[in-house]
């Protein structure tokens, strides 16, 4: 019986090396945890049970057919700007009574549209009006461009911007008038495009000397052109539409001023090229010794200038002129002032007289 057993034993052994050679010559290797035991220097009633750690264990992330979640980020508005700095009058500046004020804000493009000429307004929006329009064409200017009262009509007047594409700075002017009262004074505007979409509040705020000061200063002669004054130039609008608003300052024997024309409504031989906004038109000359005459030259910020003559009449408050004389598409130019209306006279009068 031993010997059978041996025997038999003998044959499992042969027949299990024989079926799984590869488990010779093998370590066997525990998955069971490694114990860490920490040593106490003295047995205690709470004793703990060692502490197993287990091994570590790297994870694979499984990629999955959701995309992983990435929120939506809302574009700008098509018109939208932000206010850089004044370029000129800055608030609280002060003026005289009666100056004409050119106003430049720059500004930059942060909305998702490209600004385009003729497709921007600055329109009035509330405050005191300081003898601006209702509705101004805004024009574009590159920062760097001079921009003076002094320089009318030179190369950067005229060099006005086509586009101001996203991201883009450029400068925006607009001529007003400080009124005749002291005081302190708000102007604000919104620059819009032609769908009424406001882009930015702009503003002006300006202090109008006191009455002490403005006492200390010599009162305008009666026979000064200074002033604002309904006109009808008829080389942009028709003799029966309603009179704008002219502007000037005289300064000694110079002239300056400016109005703001619809060219949509215009007659003469300006080109139509903004049916929205207003055009700028300014104007230069001289007066004579006995402050009967004007004479001298208009034209668009952007546009070549033509010659004007310009006749007081005796209550100083009305003038008569032409617009272009000498030219065959000559116009008519009157004005009046006080609660007076401009002179009238048939469109048929061309005969230039002044």
């Amino acid at each position: 019986m031993k010997i059978r057993s041996l025997i038999t034993l003998s044959l499992i052994g042969w027949l299990l090396t024989a079926c799984f050679p590869s488990l010779q010559n093998q370590a066997i290797v525990s998955t069971s945890p490694t114990l860490t035991v920490k040593p106490s220097t003295a047995p205690t009633d709470n004793a703990q049970p060692p502490t197993a750690t287990m091994p570590a264990t790297t994870i694979t992330p499984v990629r999955t057919s959701t995309p992983a979640h990435t929120p939506n980020k809302t574009p700008p508005p098509c018109s939208q700007a932000n206010l850089i700095t004044d370029i000129t009058i800055p608030d609280g500046t002060i003026i005289q009574a009666g100056e004409i004020l050119l106003k430049i804000w720059q500004l930059r493009n942060t909305g998702s549209c490209t600004w385009k000429h003729t497709q921007y307004q600055l329109e009035f929006a509330h405050g005191e009006r300081l003898s601006g329009p209702t509705t101004a064409q805004a024009y574009f200017y590159h920062p760097g461009s001079l921009l003076e009262l002094s320089q009318f009509g030179n190369s950067d007047w005229k060099n006005i911007l086509g586009e101001v594409p996203p991201g883009e700075v450029a400068n925006v002017p607009l001529l007003l008038k400080a009124p005749q009262q002291p005081g302190i004074y708000y102007s604000y505007w919104h620059l819009q495009d032609t769908q009424s979409n406001t882009a930015a509040t702009l503003w002006a705020a300006i202090i109008v000397e006191t009455e002490a000061e403005a006492e200390t200063e010599t009162p305008l002669p009666q026979t000064d052109w200074s002033g604002e004054w309904l006109h009808i130039n008829t080389w942009f609008t028709a003799p029966d539409a309603p009179p704008g608003r002219l502007v000037l300052q005289q300064t000694q024997n110079k002239l300056s001023g400016y109005f703001y024309t619809k060219n949509n409504q215009q007659s003469g031989a300006y080109p139509v090229i903004d049916q929205n906004g207003a055009d700028l038109v300014i104007v230069e000359g001289t007066i004579s010794e006995d402050q009967q005459q004007a004479e001298g030259f208009f034209s668009l910020a952007w546009g070549e200038a033509m010659p004007f003559r310009w006749q007081m009449s005796p209550n100083f408050n009305q003038f008569e002129g032409v617009a272009n004389p000498g030219a065959d598409d000559s116009g008519f130019w009157c004005g009046g002032r006080g609660g007076l209306a401009p002179p009238t006279r048939s469109p048929q009068d061309d005969s230039g007289r002044y």
